[in-house]
């Protein structure tokens, strides 16, 4: 795979999970987030421990990242329920 195959490959897969992103928020109503290493590659070498750590895909990170969205989620209904609340019938 030369550089170009690459960046086609990385680009594609950047379409494809905004497209499923969208998909998944639409059809659910949920708030959706993929989590990758997105375009970077490690500085540092170490064990899949540290590499996981290092992108931020560790077990404490992707906890994280779904707190933050049942808390967008608590937001977002809170928000439209206020909406609906002062909206005549």
């Amino acid at each position: 795979m030369d550089e170009d195959d690459l960046e086609n490959s990385l680009s594609l897969a950047a379409i494809e999970a905004g497209v499923a992103k969208l998909l998944s928020e639409k059809a659910s109503g949920y708030p959706a987030r993929f989590l990758n290493a997105g375009r970077h590659f490690a500085k540092k070498v170490g064990g899949t421990d540290f590499q996981r750590a290092a992108f931020q895909l560790d077990a404490t990170a992707i906890a994280a990242a779904a707190r933050s969205l049942i808390d967008q989620r608590r937001e977002n209904a809170s928000a439209h329920l206020r909406v609906k609340a002062t909206t005549p019938d």
